[in-house]
């Protein structure tokens, strides 16, 4: 791995992910690329049990496929194991970089400036860097993970039945176009109530001598904005959990009731239908952690340059790193109901 203070040479943060953590990606990516397999393996032994050992009453089957269903899901959950193992080591590196390299930039500064700097710095060093080594342990497995398992499922999908699959697809599409619609309502009242939040404060610390009541009333007022803007908000944040879970189960019906139609036209067998009822919640999670990721990936982008202009320029533009961000209009992760 190079040296911590070499991280300036990057462009970017994915060059300084690349540079310091190559092995450990590396590592994570070839593990991770067994998981999209072992994703898709499972729905076709269930379809196997239903529709082959079932029909044919052989229990030694069905212990049989019972057992590689079993194994494959081990496998699966050590695979994912080692991936997170490995994550976390990512993020503690890269940590270390940022940190390292933070203190570097603080010892070369003239001493008046570095003590200006102490506690933007030491909030920089406890609270901001690690997020991005967060980001930088999911930068690149993330995407090839998830998006590999999406494909897989999908790709398995099609090919047993494309007409079921065109359901799925159509859910996905569906929801790819209500969350950000939504999403974009919740970041705007974010970023007033972030605002509103702020001038609060700069009112309650002008207003140090109880004399001064106009500000405090005005700090009074602006904390109502904020509880009516976070109930605008918890609204809105209800409203698009019901309509993705509605448009979910939605799916679920649709895949049962045209599924149960081509069965009885003896197109297809039931085990297809339980199959797909298994793949859509298999692809649910990849689908919502990718999305995540992509606000992840903006968020992540803006701290680094901030820590970037932080680190290279004025001490004083540290105080800039410790501005919340607004997240971009994607959904962020969710747990299906």
């Amino acid at each position: 791995m190079q040296r911590a203070s070499s991280w300036q040479r990057g462009a970017s943060l994915y060059s300084l992910i690349l540079r310091q953590t190559f092995p450990l990606q590396g590592g994570a990516v070839l593990l991770g690329l067994a998981i999209p397999a072992l994703a898709v393996y499972p729905l076709h032994l269930q379809q196997q049990i239903i529709d082959e050992a079932i029909p044919a009453g052989d229990l030694a089957l069905v212990l049989t496929l019972g057992g590689l269903f079993l194994l494959a899901n081990v496998a699966r959950s050590a695979l994912k194991f080692s991936v997170v193992y490995l994550r976390g080591w990512i993020a503690a590196v890269v940590a270390r970089v940022l940190r390292t390299a933070l203190i570097d930039a603080q010892r070369r500064r003239p001493e008046a400036q570095a003590r200006t700097s102490l506690g933007s710095v030491t909030s920089v060093l406890t609270g901001e860097v690690q997020p991005l080594g967060d980001f930088a342990a999911e930068a690149i497995n993330t995407p090839l993970i998830q998006g590999g398992t999406l494909l897989g499922v999908f790709g398995y999908m099609l090919v047993t039945d494309w007409r079921l699959a065109a359901i799925g697809i159509a859910s996905l599409i569906a929801e790819g176009v209500v969350t950000p619609l939504l999403q974009r309502i919740i970041n705007r009242l974010t970023a007033q109530r972030i605002q509103t939040l702020r001038k609060a404060s700069l009112d309650m610390i002008d207003a140090v001598d109880p004399s001064h009541h106009v500000l405090i009333v005005h700090a009074l007022r602006l904390i109502r904005q904020v509880y009516t803007i976070l109930l605008r908000m918890n609204f809105y944040k209800a409203l698009l959990k019901v309509l993705r879970n509605l448009i979910d189960h939605c799916a679920d019906i649709a895949i049962i009731t045209v599924g149960a139609w081509l069965a009885i036209r003896g197109e297809i067998q039931i085990g297809v239908i339980v199959a797909f009822l298994s793949g859509l919640r298999e692809v649910r999670g990849p689908w919502g952690e990718l999305v995540s990721f992509y606000r992840r990936l903006a968020d992540a982008g803006v701290k680094y340059r901030l820590l970037r202009k932080a680190m290279n320029g004025d001490p004083n533009d540290i105080a800039t790193a410790l501005e919340p961000q607004v997240p971009r209009s994607v959904p962020p992760r969710r747990r299906d109901d």
